[in-house]
């Protein structure tokens, strides 16, 4: 369901001086927002391996990203035990690599809005600051910076929120547990989950990034299960060329390259009463 794609641009530079219908460099407020939010956003890593995305929420070292970046969640005894991977890191914007523990949500439903936090050994750090999902109004614009593929530094995407709703992602003890969610029109990836979505208004998260719209179908993805459980039995190979592992090879292109250039990002106020007791900075 987690997908993820890289988009490269080839950027053509040319010299003119501003003047009637030019923009200048000083009209577009991106670079300056890049290069101030930059150090707060962090690549997250499982056993040495880029997993996603994160960025930090407070000076003290708490970082917000999505569940399935970090750790899992079942059903033991009518309610969700989440249990978090192991050799969970982070990659600072220095370079440095910090280990990171997962901090437990009190929330019984936390696991399905699919929002995690965790702590990381750290003092002073940059952070972005949290808004209202409430307060954001469908056609403004927004964007996100994260780790899409194997990009070595941070990719920022702009876009606009589509549409804002309440998705029913599961159930708990007979009643249905509902995420505030966001749909954003931009190239989300896999990669991206964790990211902050940040309003182009006032640079506040209302969003965690969790999962794009495109990739493989589940046929596909069937198929693919299968070549992988096959491979104890044997191996066929027709003029030197194994013919499963090169379907299992254009699967995994299609789902890493394939993406309707949209996705959803679950709103921040779903893990807001842990954050409010680590006494992260909010906007409002």
């Amino acid at each position: 369901m987690f997908r993820r794609a890289f988009f490269a641009v080839l950027l053509f530079g040319y010299t003119a001086s501003a003047g009637v219908g030019q923009k200048s460099a000083t009209d577009n407020p991106f670079p300056e927002k890049f290069k101030r939010l930059r150090p707060s956003i962090v690549e997250v890593q499982v056993g040495e391996r880029r997993s996603g995305t994160g960025f930090f929420v407070s000076a003290d070292g708490y970082v917000l990203t999505a569940l399935h970046v970090v750790g899992k969640f079942e059903v033991q005894d009518n309610r969700f035990v989440v249990t978090f991977l192991e050799n969970i890191q982070v990659v600072l914007n220095d370079g440095r690599k910090l280990p990171a523990q997962g901090v437990p949500n009190p929330a019984e439903d936390s696991a399905l809005h699919d929002i995690a936090l965790l702590k990381v050994d750290i003092k002073n750090s940059s952070f972005l600051r949290l808004g209202s999902y409430k307060d954001v109004v469908v056609g403004e614009d927004a964007y996100f910076m994260g780790f899409p593929f194997d990009a070595p530094d941070v990719v920022a995407y702009r876009g606009m929120i589509s549409a804002k709703f309440p998705f029913q992602t599961g159930a708990l003890k007979g009643k249905a547990i509902v995420t505030d969610t966001l749909h954003v029109e931009a190239p989300i990836a896999r990669g991206f989950s964790g990211a902050p979505l940040l309003r182009q208004s006032d640079d506040t998260v209302v969003g965690v990034v969790t999962n794009r719209l495109g990739g493989i179908s589940p046929a596909l993805n069937a198929v693919a299960e299968q070549i992988v459980k096959g491979r104890s039995i044997g191996t066929v190979q027709i003029a030197g060329v194994n013919p499963n592992e090169s379907i299992l090879e254009t699967i995994r292109v299609l789902d890493l390259y394939l993406s309707a250039g949209a996705g959803w990002a679950a709103s921040v106020a779903h893990i807001e009463g842990l954050l409010l007791e680590k006494k992260v900075v909010k906007s409002h």
